[in-house]
């Protein structure tokens, strides 16, 4: 009997409450609420990354505020270190978040990341910690891009490339080239700068460059090789070429009209010579004595 009467006393009090927690939720914005919770989950959350101190923004879409998933999506964006040599959410030891226009934040625990709005920006490093205020990104240097270029462009050509077996390096072509570019070798450098579209045309001179100028002998390419390079040289260089012959073609054949016109005009001068009267004066001309002139005298 007791027990049934604590029974119905919890039910009246339950339906004397629930109007009043019904009107409370409803006053307080339940619904938004909830929405605002489950919003990041059903729409995700953009965050702009950006690796400090010289990296590039990448955007990636959230959908839980955790920091080890964050660190996941972030490694997914970044290259191998080397081929078979992958980065781990560990990797990533630092995360702050940014205020803009000066100031940082680290991301230490998940409300910390829950803090950051759709669009924020978030700043993470591997290496060096990330100032708390005055943030600025440095930027590589044109030169240190270049040779960066030129190293993997030799490294492609090298043994381990995926190169054709015709325009391998072997290692000790590859180690000398690369030996070269560390030192910032400027003719090395400008073969890449002009030929790195044209790979067998880059190699016939970086090697004839090795040989010759650096006094490292190795196997010259054969004359089927150059003639294949010759016959392989860039569009513009065959057009300047053709362009040349033309010129010259048509050079010649103005000097050869100059030639027989001058030789017309001379032929015709000495037929108008040949053909031409003699003219004699009249005052100096001789004529035969008539017969008063002849009497006169006598």
């Amino acid at each position: 009997m007791g027990g049934s009467w604590m029974f119905f006393a919890a039910g009246a009090l339950m339906a004397k409450s629930l109007p009043v927690i019904e009107g409370s939720w409803r006053y307080m914005g339940g619904s938004s609420i909830v929405f605002h919770s489950m919003k990041t989950f059903i729409f995700g959350k953009l965050v702009r990354t950006i690796e400090y101190p010289d990296g590039e923004m990448v955007s990636i879409v959230i959908r839980t505020n955790n920091l080890n998933r964050l660190k996941n999506e972030i490694i997914k964006q970044q290259p191998a270190l080397f081929p078979g040599v992958e980065l781990d959410f560990s990797d990533v030891k630092y995360l702050s978040r940014w205020t803009p226009p000066h100031f940082t934040e680290p991301c230490i625990k998940n409300k910390d990341l829950k803090m950051v709005p759709d669009g924020g920006v978030i700043f993470w490093s591997r290496f060096d910690s990330i100032p708390k205020r005055g943030v600025t990104l440095d930027i590589k240097d044109k030169e240190n891009i270049k040779l960066d270029q030129a190293i993997q462009y030799v490294s492609k050509l090298g043994k381990g490339g995926v190169a054709e077996e015709s325009l391998k390096l072997t290692e000790q072509q590859e180690n000398a080239l690369i030996d070269l570019l560390l030192e910032k070798d400027e003719a090395i450098l400008a073969l890449h700068r002009n030929f790195s579209p044209y790979p067998n045309i880059f190699k016939y001179h970086a090697l004839r460059y090795l040989s010759h100028k650096k006094g490292l002998n190795f196997e010259q390419p054969s004359t089927k090789f150059k003639n294949d390079i010759e016959l392989s040289q860039p569009p513009q260089q065959q057009q300047q070429q053709q362009q040349q012959q033309q010129q010259q073609q048509q050079q010649q054949q103005q000097q050869q009209q100059q030639q027989q016109q001058q030789q017309t005009q001379q032929q015709q001068q000495q037929t108008q010579q040949q053909t031409k009267p003699i003219q004699t004066d009249s005052k100096t001309s001789t004529k035969p004595p008539s017969i008063t002139d002849i009497n006169a005298t006598i």
